[in-house]
């Protein structure tokens, strides 16, 4: 009997689509990627509102403050979306492993210029000025590394899965922009 019950629930199971292994997890068998595309979407929505904000002409006590405060959030919803895209972007489905691969690229380039936008701290010396400053676009600049990698990646499925959209195109538009303007390796201290 349960031999028939199992031969009958195989019979009527429709196949797995394209590119998908029997097995798979069920998210991506039953069309959850599209959800969870989905969601990912909305918090970059909500991500691109998170700033970091520093008063302008705040102390380095107050400035620092002020930052670490608006950091944690944002940093949470960095991490965040970096696993939720980075999982979409391993999928079987070029046109949404694409997009995933160019949304992790945006969240990196978006904190990276939140970095570059902060203000001078009042009252600092130069030498400690520039030491802060310097830290921000060193940070920065390791984001955008980052980000010319998941676009690399994200041109190069395109090319292998077949997908031409706008993504694609953005993609490689930010890549002749962060080519010109990043050295082939960022070296950290």
């Amino acid at each position: 009997m349960v031999v028939a019950l199992v031969v009958l629930v195989l019979a009527v199971s429709p196949p797995p689509p394209p590119g998908v292994k029997p097995g798979a997890p069920l998210s991506i068998v039953a069309g959850g990627e599209d959800a969870e595309l989905a969601e990912a979407e909305l918090r970059l929505s909500a991500f691109r509102g998170l700033h970091l904000q520093v008063p302008k002409g705040a102390d380095m006590v107050a400035w620092s403050q002020a930052l670490a405060a608006s950091l944690q959030p944002m940093s949470q919803a960095l991490s965040d979306l970096t696993v939720r895209f980075g999982r979409l972007g391993a999928s079987p489905r070029p046109e949404i492993a694409v997009q995933a691969l160019v949304r992790v690229a945006e969240v990196m380039e978006l904190f990276a210029t939140e970095l570059e936008g902060l203000p001078d701290v009042a009252g600092a010396d130069p030498a400690s000025q520039a030491s802060l400053s310097g830290a921000m676009r060193q940070s920065a600049a390791g984001l955008r590394f980052t980000a010319r990698i998941q676009y690399e990646q994200a041109v190069m499925r395109a090319e292998q899965g077949g997908v031409h959209n706008a993504l694609v195109d953005f993609a490689h538009k930010r890549l002749s922009v962060l080519n010109a303007e990043l050295p082939q390796k960022v070296i950290s201290r």
